[in-house]
């Protein structure tokens, strides 16, 4: 299936679904966690008739099962539009459950260093919030990294926006793409963001390309805000 945006909301790298979120509301969050699970589903079930779809129309039972326990409660914004979405530690609780309902094992982790105040002016010196560039360089391998990160696009860009980064080494026998030189792809609800890579002018920064209808840019990321590491285990 060709790469587009279709009528349901979402898009296909190769026979993945990404799910894409309304244009005014703030569930970034929740869509990033599940376009991660989607994700490590399809991975497991490559062969299978629903691969790539597990939580939409596909197979909506289990999804609304996880909607029907509650496992939400208490995390949606309160207001659809104009609220300011979820923060790291509700964010991680909820993807928490949601790997616990679908019974996928995997280890998180909040890799930002908490005790340093988000507002220190030693935050200002680098791209990434402190400690949250850990996975991204060594001894670390950037095509190694799984995970949801808030990226801010720009100075203006006073929310920010949750994503699913994946490295390229998730990608072996998946036949999603990745082009050369970038270290991974992105499954992004809102902003057309493409693939993404690490580069380095001093300190990490975060490059994405982002396909807008034809318009395509490689641009640096402003700040990461946050990263919630993924291990499956």
């Amino acid at each position: 299936m060709p790469d587009k945006y279709s009528a349901f909301g979402s898009h296909f790298e190769n026979k993945l679904r990404v799910y894409h979120q309304g244009g005014l509301d703030t569930y970034c969050g929740f869509y990033s966690v599940l376009n991660l699970i989607n994700f490590l589903y399809f991975k497991r079930s490559l062969g299978a008739a629903n691969a790539g779809d597990f939580i939409g129309a596909k197979n909506f039972s289990n999804f609304k099962r996880l909607i029907v326990t509650g496992a939400f409660d208490g995390f949606f914004p309160e207001r659809p539009f104009g609220d300011e979405g979820l923060d790291t530690q509700p964010l991680k609780d909820v993807l928490s459950r949601t790997l616990s309902h679908f019974k996928i094992n995997a280890w998180l982790k909040i890799e930002e260093d908490e005790s340093i105040y988000l507002g220190d002016q030693q935050q200002d010196k680098f791209w990434f919030r402190i400690g949250a560039e850990k996975p991204f360089v060594e001894p670390n391998s950037p095509n190694h990294v799984l995970g949801i990160a808030a990226v801010m696009e720009d100075k203006k860009d006073d929310l920010g926006h949750w994503v699913v980064l994946v490295g390229r080494d998730h990608l072996n026998g998946t036949n999603i793409g990745c082009e050369n030189g970038w270290n991974g792809v992105v499954l992004d609800s809102d902003r057309g963001y493409k693939f993404w890579k690490i580069v380095n002018y001093g300190s990490p920064q975060l490059l994405i390309r982002i396909q807008r209808n034809r318009n395509v840019m490689d641009t640096l990321m402003h700040w990461v805000y946050s990263f919630i590491s993924v291990s499956e285990v």
